[in-house]
Order: structure tokens, then sequence, then C-alpha cells
């Protein structure tokens, strides 16, 4: 069995976790060595399929490669868990808004419309982000109110793209961040467009800035985000010397440790989405599936928690690892081989 671990923290700044090959990397603080830091993480197969009936004895946490002792360990079901489905009009074309609503209208309606876990949507316009009241596991009714949600033609120009995108994307975040228990954020969307160019001192302050404030409260909210892109195109083509290809392959997203390694790139939707621990998506046609595998990641995780030691300087970074030990395997099974599916975070 091919063991994947995925740890749902805050990217952006707070942290960044790694399994044996899931690393993190966060900024602690002076203060932080007074209080925990929790990670809610997933363990998936070979197939991507989450694993359940894991032990603490199972986890080793490492901060900057040494041990560090679990404070508490608990395995969690997906009945805690809830999804909220977010509907690019901003960075889509209203043909293919038509498209994304029918597959998401069809993901709702499967399974004879009763959904695992309590979900919601929300719609990005030029005008903001509003979201529909409410969560509810009957995804008859809620497939009926997206079809009567009035999506409004976009302008046309593309100024202000990235600004009315990451505004929304912040408003969210910002708001249900407030809200008890953890939360699957799917962003539906190619992605919002980033600049890139080269950037003064300022610019990379700044950027760092919002990379910081993003994964902060993402993982202060238990927010993990996913990008699912039905035109299987990616946001990113990085200055980190690397790049999301248009497949479903797990990629690692290294982070800046520090402003003058800051990019826009550090912005992206797919790069965000990947550091807070879950998915970049390419599927195609078939968005309902996929719309069920980042979903999936609610059946089974593990909240996690650990009380980092006390800096020796303010915003120290630090690079976390969470490794999985080597299960019992069964004979035909191959050995266990961590990869990881999130980036990086500091606090």
């Amino acid at each position: 069995m091919r063991m994947s671990e995925r740890v749902g923290v805050l990217v952006l700044l707070p942290f960044v976790c790694a399994c044996a090959v899931l690393a993190q990397s966060i900024e602690l603080s002076r203060a932080s060595g007074s209080s925990s830091i929790q990670l809610d993480v997933v363990v998936t197969d070979k197939a991507g399929a989450p694993v359940s009936g894991l032990q603490p004895e199972d986890f080793t946490l490492l901060d900057n490669d040494v041990p560090q002792s679990i404070s508490s360990f608990e395995p969690v079901e997906a009945s805690q868990v809830k999804v909220i489905l977010v509907l690019d009009a901003v960075n889509s074309d209203s043909r293919d808004v038509a498209i994304e609503r029918a597959e998401i209208k069809k993901f709702l309606k499967s399974k004879r419309g009763r959904l695992a876990v309590p979900t919601t949507f929300a719609v990005l316009t030029e005008t903001g982000i509003k979201l529909h009241l409410g969560f509810s596991q009957d995804g008859e009714a809620l497939s009926s109110a997206l079809g009567d949600y009035r999506v409004p033609r976009r302008s046309g120009g593309r100024a202000g793209v990235f600004k009315n995108s990451f505004d929304g994307f912040a408003q969210l975040v910002e708001e249900e961040r407030e809200q008890p228990g953890r939360k699957l954020m799917i962003w539906i969307s190619p992605g919002w467009p980033v600049v890139r160019g080269n950037l003064d001192a300022a610019q990379k302050e700044q950027i760092f800035g919002n990379v910081v404030e993003v994964s902060r409260e993402l993982r202060e909210g238990r927010i993990t985000l996913y990008n699912v892109d039905p035109s299987g195109t990616a946001d990113i083509e990085v200055d980190m010397g690397m790049h999301l290809r248009p497949s479903n392959e797990k990629v690692q997203v290294a982070g800046a440790s520090n402003p003058e390694a800051a990019g826009m790139s550090d912005l992206a939707l797919g790069v965000l989405a990947l550091q807070s621990g879950g998915l970049a998506l390419h599927p195609g046609n078939d968005l309902a599936s996929d719309l069920q595998k980042c979903v999936a990641d609610a059946e089974a995780y593990y909240e996690i928690s650990f009380r980092p030691a006390i800096g020796n300087q303010p915003n120290e970074y630090h690079h976390l690892e969470i490794r999985v030990a080597r299960l019992r395997l069964t004979p035909k099974e191959e050995a266990p081989a961590a990869k990881n599916r999130q980036g990086k975070g500091q606090r």
C-alpha cells in the first residue's frame, strides 16, 4: 500500500507540514510556544482513498528535524466536516459557467441527492462573492437553488480581475474562519491571473504579508482549499522552478520563507490550495467526479496537535514533517512512500 499524507494546515504562512515528504515550513513567534498548533492530517492510499484506523504511535512529527511530542490525537469522521463549493464566474466565461453549474448539479444530485457531509455553495461575480445561506445534505434542494441563481454576465474587461478574485476569496475565508469545525472550500475555477515580472523589495514585502495573513486565517479557520479547474489548464507556471501540469498528479510547491523569496505565484489559487493541504485538479469534462474526490478527504482524517518550542527570534521559520510509520503489508503490496500534497505556510 503506497501511502501519502497531507496536513491540512493553513498554508501561506502559518506553517508548513510535510509527510515523510510531507514538508511544511512555519514561522513561529516567541509567544507561540505557549499554545498548541493543530493540524488536520489526511492519510491516503495509492488510489487516493483516506486511510482510517491509525494510532498516535503511527505518526512522527519533526520540527526542524527534531522529534516533537504529540500533545493530542483524535481520529475524525465526516460528520464533523462542512463543504463549500465556489462557482467562479469572474475567471470563467458564461459558456464555461453554464457547463460548470451543470456539473456541480450533477455532483449534488448523485447518490440520490443525499450528500455525505453538510454542503453549501457560493458564487463569485464582479460585484463580489455571495454565499448561499445554510448548509444542507439535501443535494436536490441545493441543486435547485443553484439552478435558480442568476449569474450575471461578466463585463469582458480584465482589469481588476485579480483584485476582484482575491478580495472575494479573502472575504469568504474571513467569514468562514469564525465558524466552528473543519471546512473544505472547493474553488471551481481556472484560477485568477497571476502577473509575473520583476518586483521591488516593497512589493515582495506586501506579497509576503498577504501570504502570511491568508495562511494564518486558513489554519485558524481550519479551512482546506481545493482548486478544481475544468479548463484543464493550470494557473501557475511559477518562478519557483516548477509548474503544475494539467493532470491529477500531486505536486509539492515550496513556499517562501522570507520576503526576499516571495513572488506573485505564491498567491496563485492552485498554490494556495496545495499549501493548505488540498488539491489542484484539472479534470476537464469530468468535474463531478473530481468534486467527489475532494469531498472524500472528509471521510477520515486525524486531528494532531503539538506545542512548538519558543523561537529564538520573532517570526522564526520552522520546517515541520509528519511521517507515518511503515504499516503491515499483505503479500503483493508495496512499501509505503509518503508524498506531499501540501506546500508551505508560516505563522
